[in-house]
């Protein structure tokens, strides 16, 4: 499915602050959410709180916020924030299984 041909032109990255203790409960609930497609645990730092990250799609930047809205009614979270893409530098679709590295190291061996 290519997404914008299918009308979903608006995704925004949530940034949630979830309490460690409350990751392994609260993170499934957010992948189960439709219009999302990613759900990830990344490290937190001293000046970024925040440890998990949902990318939601909609039709619109106001639709993604009403579904990371939802999450965060849903899960008790409060501290987010949306993160909207300004520029695309890439965005390759990636083909697992292939022959393009053997056609890769016949042409640079």
């Amino acid at each position: 499915l290519f997404h914008r041909r299918a009308g979903f032109s608006a995704n925004g990255m949530g940034v949630w602050n979830v309490p460690e203790e409350r990751i392994m409960e609260v993170a499934p609930l957010m992948a189960s959410f439709r219009g999302i497609s990613h759900c990830y645990q990344r490290p937190t730092y001293e000046d970024w709180p925040y440890s998990v990250f949902t990318m939601a799609h909609g039709r619109s930047k106001e639709e993604c916020d009403a579904i990371l809205d939802s999450i965060a009614e849903e899960a008790g979270i409060e501290d987010r924030r949306t993160l909207y893409s300004s520029t695309e530098f890439k965005k390759v679709r990636l083909l697992y299984f292939t022959d393009a590295h053997k056609e890769w190291e016949a042409e640079h061996s």
